[in-house]
């Protein structure tokens, strides 16, 4: 029970950051600025799809051939998020307001 709650909160996190923040902020549209937006959104639900992946019904989830790509994962995942509220901070006056009260 332990290792499903350990192994399933980080991937929870992770989806609900993804859907406040495709709430929260519009998609961008032209020039380069929405190439950025949906490589970001991409490589965030890649990294989802690669935490998911690790799920194995019959093997213990913090196994290291596991642990290892779970790790990976995670980390894609955060990196991406981070550079994308990054990147609304510096293209999106209202997200200026938000983070800034």
């Amino acid at each position: 029970l332990i290792n499903g709650i350990l192994f399933f909160l980080p991937f929870w996190c992770l989806w609900l950051e993804l859907t406040v923040t495709l709430i929260r902020f519009h998609d961008f549209e032209g020039k380069w600025y929405g190439l950025v937006d949906d490589t970001l959104i991409f490589i965030v639900l890649s990294g989802i799809i690669e935490i998911s992946f690790q799920i194995d019904i019959n093997a213990d989830l913090f196994e290291v051939q596991y642990a290892n790509r779970f790790l990976l994962g995670f980390g894609l995942c955060i990196l991406a998020l981070l550079l994308l509220h990054i990147f609304y901070r510096w293209k999106l006056y209202p997200s200026k307001r938000y983070t800034t009260r």
